[in-house]
């Protein structure tokens, strides 16, 4: 299995749980968000996809009473999340989502774990990471 093939299943894998913890915290209408997908081709196989555009997220869910939209851009990675795996489209949106009164999550699945992160998160710039042990927990309790 190539690297890109690796990467692709360990995300997966990380975007299901995710999608399971968020549930678990009480997000209701949690869904994924539509990706379109292209495909390179040699001869009859397909041997690579590539994302058409980019989205805003990778799911989409919404707080109960409230009515509260959530978005959740999910990373899958043990030991630290630097800043960069998120892509700056992903920065954008999650903080325009917030500055539009949403709440956007970081869902980080790690060593096991799964950490639930509010957007924007404190010292989270340009050149750093986040260790699990920095990580302060999102609970739906929280406004």
């Amino acid at each position: 299995m190539s690297q890109q093939a690796a990467n692709r299943k360990q995300g997966n894998a990380g975007e299901a749980i995710a999608a399971l913890e968020l549930r678990r915290r009480g997000v209701e209408m949690v869904e994924p968000m539509p990706t379109g997908w292209g495909i390179i081709r040699k001869g009859n196989r397909i041997v690579s996809a590539y994302p058409l555009a980019p989205v805003s997220g990778d799911f989409r869910g919404v707080l109960p009473n409230s009515g509260r939209s959530v978005l959740a851009e999910v990373k899958t990675r043990d030991g630290s999340l630097p800043y960069s795996m998120l892509e700056s489209h992903q920065h954008a949106a999650l903080q325009r989502h917030h500055d539009l009164g949403g709440l956007s999550l970081v869902v980080w699945v790690h060593d096991g774990i799964v950490s639930v992160m509010r957007y924007p998160i404190a010292g989270f710039r340009f050149r750093t990471s986040i260790k699990a042990h920095q990580v302060i927990e999102w609970g739906i309790d929280e406004k």
